[in-house]
């Protein structure tokens, strides 16, 4: 489901980029978004969040493999 903000972002077709997202939804404002707008973020615009799980291993481990 689309977020209203990247709904209106598509009809005035405006770049969909996250500093495009962002001013949307300030109003315009240069400002940071808040930890729970970022928590909020549709996943096209949030920062990506990589767990140590999708990390590659170090080569030490595959040296001594």
């Amino acid at each position: 489901m689309k977020s209203p903000i990247q709904a209106l972002m598509e009809e005035v077709h405006a770049p969909m980029t996250r500093d495009t997202y962002v001013q949307f939804t300030n109003l315009g404002k240069n400002t940071q978004p808040s930890a729970e707008e970022e928590a909020e973020m549709p996943k096209k615009f949030a920062y990506p969040i990589v767990t140590h799980e999708e990390l590659p291993e170090s080569k030490r481990e595959n040296a001594q493999s």
